[in-house]
């Protein structure tokens, strides 16, 4: 995957739209770029728009969601990262953008969009934000975590892996090469294996409670069957005639009650009808009346509007007088605002002058503050200049000090770099390290040989043990089995004997009820149930159910103790499984070893001469590993001068270093005290200048100010005064003002009086006018109402009054009227209909005999019948139980089967790979992939650095330490390394991470966002080497940092430059802006 180009808008700093196109030939000739620029200007920010671009998060703030975005720059609206980017599924453009509501830099954030389209054809392969990621991660072949360790080396996460503890490098692991499914493979297998064992041994034990019927016994059931039905078909045809008869019986006399019951509904209708005789009456005159209701609401409303009139005639009489009153006193504040304005003429020129004059005091005030400024400036100006003399010259002594000791570390480096040549010659100390690993690793694999051969005999009688204690086990198992189901015949019989005791007594229990019932009865006198006087059971005997208890208890207690036995065989079942198992494994774990010791052995012998015997190997192993050591100490022996020349080396470089950093830093105060001078110097002259223009210009400003104050009655007051004199002057404006105001106002205010009096006054005229007309119309709409009252029938109006009722009332007295017309003729309908269908009742006459007879016949026939149905349903329940049990007894055998295949199946994957925690096959993993960490990573550490080498911790599965080729090969823990040495390793790591993250996708971009500034300069210019190889390989290598000497040795820049505001540029080959 190769980086082309990237396009992002308003993303913290770098406001404004940038693109970098990473295709320009200064990126494509160089292989290595620098992104450079003061600290917090902006330079991560490029790398956070490319992972936003592909995954919408970055490394230092995750998720960019609807809620929060603290990557958009304050005070816009929108921002966007798009990157264009080239794998081999093709070329791709990934967008990702937001925006506020309105695109207003104080809007609501809405949600994000996220699109990758073909780069080629521009069309769009997926919008949803889901299927985009997804999209992404099948063009890249990478997720966000796998980019960020394999492209995109993030700030803060450069050094994760090496100064993570040995629990914690295993999740980080697994994240990056995707090895924790071999925990969740080791964990699923191991709970499979017992889940399958589970249902195994639940099938065993569902067979041994499976019941079938004999032959005999169903052909009994058969004919019994057959009896049965024909019985129940007699009785259901005898209690369907009964049933008839009773239903006749029942309906002739429901109809003879409903009939006398609706007589006496009548009865009750005609005396309430009598009871509301006068209420009625009354409301056959409250119809009459209310057909004069809406003349007499008419002269009602003419009453009330009259009385309204009145009362708002006094009222507005009231309002004349009020507004009379205030009137006059409006007329006397007028007069006093005119003499308060006629006391002070002068003060109306303040309207247009005071502006001008506060103008003149402000620039006189300003004048006089900027001229103080000056002398202060002017005084501390020549200080300066002083003082930067001084320090300058002390500077000059410093520089030739430093410029003498610089030369003598020199010449001392040339005569050990010489002693070093002397001692090594042709050879390299990594070689000589490197045969000092292999002739130590030779020793151990001798010395460990003979233990091996020994091992390996012993193996062999181990087996031989195991075998006949397998056989023993097996044995045992087969005699538990058989016991077993032998217990589990037992235990179905007795649960089977034990369920016909159930029904047993629950049969006699059911009889014994009866018979408590029938001991009841006396003789004589009538049945409560069937009202016969003649009881031939009360005598009758009485089941015993004390001894079904006994006999059930007994086979309870023998069940009891068939379970208990039950448990302890199938528990030492299991514990003959878990012993065979571990025997299994052991054999098999013994029958690995045994192969692997007589491989080594073979293999291990195969150079020192053929060995007859074990003695004769290890005689020839200790001469062998004799020569070895002697070798061994001469490689030791120079080492260890080598390593003390180059530490000493390694002192003198790091004095070397200082002494230049020392002499640059003094050559650059020696500068800039010389550019104090001259510019303090420039300033002093500058001030000097001003002071005397100033002076000029405040004589002049206080001269306009005393003329343009004397027609205010001010005459060359001091130039203190002016700030009182300046508030008076506003005062007395704003004095003038408001009189002004309020007299024109005073005088809107009685123009607005005037008119409402005018108003008033016609008002009461009207008024008088309309209360005489309605008065006159009043009394002829009394005398008409009159008349028409009685013309009606009313003696008079005390007699209309009485007849008006409410609305309530009326309404009352009308549901009442209808109520009962209703009640009469639903009587009458009623009535008709029961008198007919009872005569046609009478005429069918389908018996003469009681009810009581009928239904004591029909309880007999009932009772015949459910004991027929309940007999019949027992016998098919038990032949469809039968057939069933057949059938599923067939499919129990079936699946016990294929489930103890599939048990076998998974307890071999479980002696093998399967643990509780994953724990057993996730080690084996890891030690693999940590293997081949290191691997990856000494490969990019012999470019950084032949110094080091990295080696896996011999008791720890995922601890390291550094082996120090310079110091004699000494092996050292990662926590004592320096800071340019943790550097160079993580760096060394990160690349490795980065090669297995990537294993399967070419990265031929890299970036890396992690400070040099911890590195020397020889170890500087090493990384800067090794970074600059892998250009070799095709690689664009992107690096952050503010490294003096990192700038100068990386040509090809893009510099982030603050600005104003908190804001910054940026600058470089390939990139552009838009505004």
């Amino acid at each position: 995957m190769r980086i082309l180009g990237l396009r992002f808008r308003n993303l913290n700093s770098l406001a404004g739209e940038w693109q970098i196109d990473f295709t320009h030939p200064e990126y494509e000739s160089g292989g290595i770029f620098a992104i450079v620029g003061p600290t917090g200007s902006g330079k991560t920010t490029i790398l956070d728009a490319l992972c936003l671009a592909l995954y919408g998060q970055t490394p230092r703030l995750g998720k960019i969601t609807k809620t929060t975005n603290d990557l958009m720059t304050r005070h816009t609206g929108e921002c966007f990262a798009e990157v264009t980017f080239e794998s081999s599924e093709g070329k791709f453009r990934c967008h990702w953008s937001q925006r506020r509501a309105k695109k207003r830099a104080d809007g609501e954030l809405q949600q994000s969009e996220h699109e990758i389209a073909d780069a080629r054809t521009g069309r769009v392969l997926e919008n949803k934000i889901k299927e985009v990621l997804g999209k992404v991660e099948r063009c890249t072949g990478m997720n966000f975590e796998q980019f960020t360790r394999s492209m995109l080396l993030a700030q803060g996460e450069f050094a994760t892996f090496l100064s993570a503890k040995p629990d914690e490098r295993a999740p980080i692991l697994e994240q990056i090469t995707g090895t924790g499914i071999y925990t969740a493979i080791s964990e699923r297998v191991h709970d499979r294996t017992a889940r399958e064992k589970m249902q195994l041994d639940t099938l065993q034990r569902e067979g041994g409670t499976v019941q079938l019927l004999s032959d005999e016994e169903q052909k009994e059931l058969d004919r019994v069957r057959e009896e049965r039905v024909q019985g129940a078909t007699f009785i259901a045809g005898r209690k369907t005639k009964l049933e008839r008869a009773i239903s006749w019986l029942k309906q002739r006399g429901q109809l003879e009650e409903e009939l006398a019951g609706l007589e006496r509904t009548r009865r009750d209708i005609d005396r309430r009808r009598e009871e509301n005789r006068p209420e009625l009456a009354l409301l056959k005159k409250a119809r009459v009346a209310r057909e004069f209701e809406p003349d007499y609401a008419l002269l009602q409303a003419k009453i009330l509007a009259q009385e309204d009139l009145a009362g708002k005639t006094g009222r507005d009489r009231i309002a004349y007088g009020e507004c009379d009153q205030a009137f006059r006193r409006l007329r006397d504040q007028i007069g006093e605002r005119e003499r308060r304005i006629q006391e002070h003429p002068a003060d109306a020129t303040l309207r247009e002058n005071f502006g001008a004059i506060e103008q003149l005091v402000s620039a006189y005030q300003k004048t006089g503050q900027r001229l103080s400024s000056c002398e202060a400036g002017h005084r501390n100006a020549s200080d300066h200049v002083a003082a930067a003399r001084k320090a300058c010259a002390g500077r000059e002594e410093q520089r030739e000090d430093l410029a003498r000791d610089q030369a003598e570390t020199k010449t001392v480096a040339q005569k050990l770099q010489q002693e070093l040549a002397g001692i090594l010659g042709d050879t390299e100390p990594s070689a000589l390290y490197e045969r000092k690993i292999d002739l130590t690793a030779e020793i151990e694999r001798l010395t460990a040989l003979t233990a091996t051969i020994l091992r390996s005999e012993s193996l062999h009688q181990e087996q031989e043990d195991r075998k006949r204690s397998y056989q023993e086990l097996s044995a045992e198992k087969t005699e538990r089995q058989r016991a077993l189901d032998q217990r589990l015949r037992e235990i179905a019989l007795n649960e089977r004997v034990i369920r016909e005791l159930d029904e047993r007594r629950k049969n006699l229990l059911t009889i014994r009820d009866l018979a408590q019932e029938r001991e009841r009865l006396a003789a004589g006198e009538p049945c409560p149930l069937c009202g016969s006087r003649d009881h031939p059971y009360v005598d009758a005997h009485l089941p015993r159910i004390e001894e079904t208890d006994e006999e059930r208890e007994a086979y309870l207690r023998r069940l009891k103790t068939l379970r208990n036995e039950e448990a302890g065989i199938v528990r030492r079942i299991t514990q003959i499984d878990g012993e065979t198992a571990q025997n299994l494994l052991e054999e098999e774990k013994n029958r690995r070893e045994s192969a692997a010791n007589e491989l080594l052995i073979a293999t291990g012998t195969a150079n020192l001469w053929i060995a007859t015997d074990s003695e004769d190997r290890k005689r020839r192993i200790e001469l062998s590993v004799t020569e070895l050591t002697e070798e061994l100490k001469g490689c030791d022996d120079v080492l260890a001068k080598v390593a003390e020349l180059r530490k000493i080396l390694a002192n003198n470089a790091e004095r070397a270093r200082q002494l230049r950093s020392g002499l640059d830093i003094v050559q650059e105060e020696i500068h800039r005290a010389k550019l104090a001078i001259a510019g303090g110097e420039a300033e002093v002259n500058n001030l000097a200048a001003e002071i005397e223009n100033l002076g000029r210009d405040l004589g002049e400003y206080l001269t306009t100010i005393w003329e343009r104050l004397e027609p205010y009655g001010y005459r060359k007051p001091e130039p203190g005064t002016i700030e009182a004199i300046l508030k008076d002057l506003e005062e007395r404006r704003e004095t003038y003002l408001r009189n002004e105001r309020e007299r024109e106002d005073l005088a809107a205010t009685g123009q607005e009086y005037s008119a409402k009096l005018k108003s008033l006054a016609d008002q009461i005229a009207g008024q008088k006018e309309a209360l005489t007309r309605t008065n006159e119309e009043i009394i002829r709409a009394k005398n008409a109402l009159r008349e028409r009252i009685l013309l009606a029938g009313f003696s008079g109006c005390a007699e209309f009054f009485a007849s008006r009722i409410g609305r309530e009332r009326f309404a009352a007295l009308e549901a009442l009227e209808e109520d009962l017309r209703t009640e009469e003729i639903r009587l009458a309908s009623l009535i008709s209909g029961r008198e007919d269908a009872l005569g046609r009742l009478r005429a069918e006459q389908l018996t003469d005999r009681s009810l009581t007879t009928l239904e004591e016949e029909l309880a007999v026939c009932l009772q015949d019948h459910e004991a027929a149905q309940k007999e019949i349903l027992e016998i098919r329940l038990k032949i469809d139980r039968h057939g069933a049990q057949m059938q599923a007894q067939k499919d129990l055998l079936e699946r016990i089967r294929k489930q103890q295949a599939e048990y076998e199946r998974w307890a071999r994957l479980n002696a093998l790979i399967g643990s509780h925690d994953g724990k057993k096959f996730r080690l084996f993993a890891q030690g693999i992939t940590f293997d081949i960490l290191l691997s990856h990573a000494n490969q990019h550490l012999r470019r950084l650095n032949d110094r080091y080498l990295l080696l896996r911790t011999e008791n720890n599965q995922l601890e390291m330490s550094v082996v120090d080729l310079h110091q004699a090969g000494e092996i050292r823990s990662t926590k004592n390394l320096s800071g340019g040495e943790s550097f160079i390793v993580s760096l060394a790591l990160a690349l490795g991470l980065s090669d297995m993250a990537s294993s399967n996708v070419r990265v031929d971009s890299l970036f890396l966002d992690e400070g040099f500034g911890t590195l020397d300069n020889e170890s500087l210019e090493v990384a800067l080497d090794a970074l600059i190889s892998l250009q070799r390989d095709g690689k664009l290598i992107g690096i952050i940092s503010h490294v003096p000497a990192l700038k100068e040795r990386i040509a090809t820049q893009l510099v982030v430059e603050k600005r104003h505001g908190g804001l910054s540029t940026l600058a470089g080959p390939g990139c552009t802006t838009k505004s």
